[in-house]
Formats: structure tokens, sequence, C-alpha cells
């Protein structure tokens, strides 16, 4: 697999653009418990089944390069293998004594150490190590600071199958989705 692929045809005045992008389909079902063991710790734990499907979306649009317009535009999706269906479990450790303001953590820290093995047609084990410190020198102002490990391992980790691991989606960086950096916010038109 590929991820995406872009390709340019030129014939007069007619450009033609094809980019494929390779589509992942999650379906899950997962149940999860918290043991709390104090005030700022507990355990979690989880167990579920996760099915992968993918297809490719090919976009092929046509575009006039005199007029600068779009004579035509085509999306067309096709299978790309089947599907991968693994069963998952998660354990964590999660330390917390952060204080909140009105924004987030302003004094405190955080920590937690979660493994997420995999079995099925896969088998891998996702591994995470965020650590956080919230301090207030003077207030209102806070620094925080953080160290993060995000890595998978085992047999089948490097499969070109499963979801890439993203350190910068929605659910590692507060404030940013997907839409947050759009063409035309940096500047493009195109």
């Amino acid at each position: 697999f590929v991820g995406a692929h872009r390709a340019l045809t030129r014939v007069a005045d007619l450009l033609t653009r094809e980019t494929a992008h390779l589509r992942y389909l999650h379906e899950w079902g997962k149940v999860t418990a918290h043991y709390h063991l104090n005030r700022a710790q507990r355990l979690e734990f989880g167990a579920g089944v996760r099915r992968t499907g993918f297809e490719w979306q090919t976009v092929t649009r046509v575009i006039d390069t005199v007029d600068n317009k779009t004579v035509s535009r085509v999306l067309t999706e096709s299978p790309a293998g089947g599907p991968v269906v693994v069963a998952e479990t998660d354990a964590a450790f999660v330390h917390d004594t952060t204080a909140w303001g009105p924004t987030g953590p302003v004094m405190g820290q955080r920590l937690r150490v979660e493994i997420q093995p995999a079995f099925g047609r896969l088998s891998f084990a996702d591994v995470l190590v965020d650590a956080r410190r919230y301090f207030m020198p003077v207030r209102p102002v806070t620094f925080a600071m953080r160290v993060e490990h995000v890595g998978r391992y085992g047999p089948d980790a490097d499969d070109q199958r499963l979801t890439p691991l993203v350190v910068g989606l929605q659910t590692r960086v507060r404030g940013y989705d997907l839409r947050t950096f759009m063409a035309d916010e940096c500047g493009r038109t195109a």
C-alpha cells in the first residue's frame, strides 16, 4: 500500500490531475473499566474488536488552462484489499494531580503509561508514555512541559495496512483539527 499518489497529464490546453488516497474505514466495539487506587492514581483496562477496511478514492479533474476552469471532476472508489480484523486489549496506569483553570491545567502533573496489544490477522502492540508538568511561577502565567513516546512494536508493527501513528492529530495537540492547516490558510488558493 502507498497512502496517496498524484499524476498530471497535459494535452493541448487541458490538464488532467488524478489524485488517489487510501481510505481507512474503522469499525469497532470496546468495553472499558477504571479502577481508582486513590484520588490521583487509577488503572484503566479495555478490550474490544476492530475491523479496518481499505478503499482507494480517486479524483480525476480536467482543467482548461486557458480559462482556468474545471471542465470535469470524477470521483471513483475501489477496494484496496481485504479487511483486517483484530482483537484489542489495553491497560494503563494514570497519575494525575493537575489543578484546572478556565482553559486547561495550570499546576500539577500527569503521567500515563499505556500498552495496547492487538491479536488476530496482525499481531502488534502500541505503547504510549505521556508525562506532563504544569507550573505557575507568577499568576496567571503557566508553563507546561511534555515528554511523550508513541510507538508500535511486534511482528506486524510495520504492516502498511495499519493506520500510521501521527503525533500531530487533534487527539494529541489541543486546538488543532484536520481543517486547521487548509491550503488557503497557507497562502495557496489552488
